[in-house]
């Protein structure tokens, strides 16, 4: 839920972050912010579905957003719908 920077990563393994940045993008084929992005989103769609109960604004403070409308304007484009309305298909489903 930390905000976790590419040269902050860099720093703790020893390596310059131009050298981690391309190594995220030849291993990963995206960049280190899309691929924390991606974890944070799958995350929150785990929250989602496992755990009904859970305020979309939890979920959006437990992931390191610092605003509820950022949080639900990210998940909106990486799923094309809502949160609450992901957490209303995956009851249903």
């Amino acid at each position: 839920c930390e905000s976790i920077s590419l040269s902050e990563v860099a720093d703790y393994c020893n390596v310059n972050s131009s050298y981690l940045s391309n190594l995220f993008h030849k291993q990963l084929g995206i960049s280190y912010s899309k691929h924390l992005m991606q974890i944070r989103m799958e995350r929150a769609a785990a929250y989602l579905k496992d755990s009904p109960e859970t305020k979309i604004y939890e979920i959006g403070e437990k992931l390191g957003f610092v605003s509820t409308k950022h949080f639900i304007s990210v998940f909106k484009k990486y799923y094309g719908v809502s949160p609450t309305t992901y957490q209303k298909e995956q009851r249903e489903s």
